[in-house]
């Protein structure tokens, strides 16, 4: 009796492994060769990648073995202003960004793919740190690290134990490819991630870009076949799956007075939506200025074109220099470039504004030489540097400025476009830990401000102690997910053994 029931249950089991379990049960064939990654070159902004970053607190050593969240990561466009050597291929790249803290960061995608596929992952990155503006070339001393990923089960978390990364490379002042190849997991899903490491290093201007991202299935793996199923008394036999369509896409829509509105709708992103209406993502911020279009809510209307009398930018909007050598500054307030933030403005005895642009320099005691500014270790402004201010395209020299004993910053007012360089000299007793002049572009028109700092340390200071990264323990994590998967396939024999047993008794 006892062995009459414990067949109808294996048989019942069986039966119900059997049933269809929705359209995705069984994945369509990918074309070999396709490339599977959507967004692969930036093109569209942001549409499809989500930028990750990793936060690792600053070791009480004082080395540069942590990361810091990036002051920025965004689509860099050759047609908004991007120098053309941050791109690789078409108009666009992706970039990582931050000023002196180290970062580690990137963008990853989720994409379905038949499980057991074998599939290659491939992306081009280019690194870049220097203490001038660009086109400086990259110091090739700082220690960087980019790499590919393929997490094999599909966990938005880049740091899983299921990833599976490429080889380093440190592609100081040229493009370099990564790839790596793994087989897909149960799940039916991987997660694609690019990766950039400047831990250990600093330097006012830290960068990585990333261009032409690419998963192609090299191997179908078995193909599997299709079971009959066991007729169940009360269960309907099963029917084809509903094949899922995706909803029409809402379109611009013109109104009476002349404008061309957009309606967000799910998964919308601000990129998305000015690729699809042929601007910029500074244009369609420009035609709505009260709307932040880097957080959409479904549903809000975005002016995307029409009469430009009807929809201007706000009034007193004013750009805020980055320092950033990759793009023009724009009216969307970010971090300056230095890491001392002024604290005195501009001596002036009217409330006036400021007409031109200004670059504001600042001196800070390097005392541990890592060339950041921390006052939290007792590093404080330093007073009375000379500084000497250029016409770097006729070298002519345009003023000096001694500061005063008080004075921890100072700004060259009412600057026209062209290029500015900036020279400084510490005060007694101190020698510079940065190199002790700077190339400032300013484009025509601009008001910006542009804030650069330099450090120094005073004579006879113990050398900089420069921390090398730990690597990460990536061999270990495969061997213990290759033991896990081998446990697995041994309980899943024993599992079938019995059961075969089962059925000849």
């Amino acid at each position: 009796m006892m062995t009459r029931v414990l067949r109808m249950a294996v048989v019942g089991l069986l039966a119900v492994s059997f049933l269809p379990v929705g359209p995705q049960a069984l994945a369509a064939p990918v074309g070999q060769g396709t490339n599977l990654v959507s967004n692969p070159g930036f093109e569209s902004g942001q549409g499809g990648w989500a930028p990750w970053w990793a936060e690792i607190a600053k070791p009480a050593d004082g080395s540069l073995n942590y990361a810091a969240r990036p002051n920025s990561l965004n689509v860099e466009s050759i047609s908004s202003g991007a120098a053309a050597g941050v791109v690789l291929a078409g108009n666009s790249s992706f970039r990582v960004y931050n000023n002196w803290d180290p970062f580690w960061g990137g963008v990853k995608q989720t994409l379905n793919v038949p499980a057991g596929s074998r599939v290659r992952l491939t992306a081009s990155a280019k690194a870049w740190a220097s203490q001038d503006f660009w086109p400086a070339p990259s110091d090739t001393n700082m220690p960087v690290r980019t790499q590919v990923g393929i997490d094999t089960e599909g966990s938005d978390n880049p740091f899983a134990g299921t990833m599976v990364w490429s080889g380093a490379a440190a592609p100081h002042n040229a493009w370099a490819q990564m790839t790596v190849e793994a087989t897909v997991g149960a799940a039916g899903k991987v997660t694609v991630v690019v990766s950039g490491d400047f831990r250990g290093a600093s330097r006012q201007f830290l960068a990585v870009f990333f261009d032409e991202v690419s998963l192609v299935v090299l191997d179908q793996g078995p193909t599997p076949t299709p079971v009959p199923p066991t007729a169940v008394p009360g269960v309907p036999a099963p029917t084809s799956a509903p094949v899922a369509t995706r909803p029409p896409q809402a379109s611009a829509t013109p109104r009476s007075d002349g404008l061309i509105t957009y309606v967000v709708q799910t998964g919308d992103t601000g990129w998305a939506i000015a690729a699809r209406a042929g601007l910029t993502i500074d244009q369609l911020r420009a035609l709505n200025p009260g709307v932040d279009v880097n957080l959409l809510s479904v549903g809000t209307e975005l002016i995307v074109g029409g009469s430009p009398a009807a929809a201007t930018a706000a009034p007193g909007a004013t750009a805020v220099a980055t320092g950033d050598p990759a793009a023009e500054p724009t009216a969307e307030p970010t971090a300056t470039v230095g890491s001392v933030e002024p604290t005195a403005a501009v001596p002036a005895g009217e409330a006036t504004a400021v007409e031109g642009a200004q670059i504001c320099v600042s001196l800070f005691d390097d005392a541990n030489g890592n060339r950041q500014y921390e006052s939290a270790s007792g590093e404080t402004p330093l007073y009375e540097g000379l500084l000497t201010l250029i016409n770097a395209d006729t070298g002519e020299q345009l003023t000096t400025h001694q500061m005063a004993a008080a004075e921890d910053v100072y700004c060259f007012a009412g600057l026209t476009g062209g290029n500015y360089q900036v020279a400084v000299a510490g005060p007694s007793g101190y020698n510079p830990t940065v190199q002790p002049d700077v190339m400032v572009p300013v484009p025509e028109g601009s008001v910006g401000e542009y804030s650069v700092a330099f450090g120094f340390q005073r004579s006879g200071a113990a050398p900089e102690a420069t921390a090398v990264p730990a690597e990460e323990s990536g061999d270990r994590v495969r061997t213990a997910l290759f033991g896990a998967v081998g446990v697995m396939l041994l309980l899943l024999a024993a599992g079938l053994g019995v059961t075969l047993v089962m059925r000849r008794r």
